[in-house]
């Protein structure tokens, strides 16, 4: 967990309930907000369709002419947010939220597992998946978490980690003092 911030025992939420509705909600997204850096160390936000596998490692098929693509590549590392819909939130300041501090490698294309991923984006996201797979330009990213928050909403922001594949909830955060 960052150094900024400290954890308290759990304040009406079982962790494990957390814990849970953490697992349910990665498994229900189907995109992610990306956060990078260019090289000139400027931010950049964009988003981009995803599928995840058993180990929660997320696949990511980009263009060499997006921005986010070539920030990913040049730092290996970058930071995934999934967000709750608009209209399904009760509130807007409240959206649940996770998000991930992530390692980036690019799969070989044509290796087994860049095959299978591919295969999973055609399934999740449709056909566009293989014709975008046929340009150049396109290449598979895995984004690998290792840590980020959980946020259910108001004062429920609990820190993550990605411990053996699994996410894990570590407990609540507060501010530091």
């Amino acid at each position: 967990m960052p150094s900024d911030s400290a954890t308290l025992p759990p304040a009406g939420d079982d962790l494990a309930a957390v814990a849970l509705a953490c697992e349910q909600f990665f498994a229900r997204c189907g995109s992610v907000m990306l956060a990078t850096v260019s090289a000139a160390g400027e931010p950049h936000v964009s988003y981009a369709p995803v599928v995840a596998d058993a180990r929660h490692q997320l696949y990511l098929l980009l263009s060499d002419l997006a921005a986010h693509s070539a920030n990913l590549r040049r730092h290996g590392a970058g930071e995934v947010m999934m967000i709750e819909g608009e209209g399904e939130a009760r509130n807007p300041f409240a959206r649940q939220r996770l998000t991930l501090r992530c390692r980036v490698a690019e799969l070989a294309r044509g290796s087994e597992p860049y095959r299978q991923r591919l295969a999973q984006l055609r399934q999740a996201h449709g056909e566009t998946v293989a014709l975008l797979a046929t340009l150049a330009d396109f290449r598979l990213l895995c984004l690998t978490p290792a840590s980020g928050r959980f946020v259910r909403g108001f004062g429920r922001a609990y820190g993550v980690s990605r411990v053996d594949g699994a996410l894990v909830v570590e407990g609540p955060v507060v501010p530091a003092r």
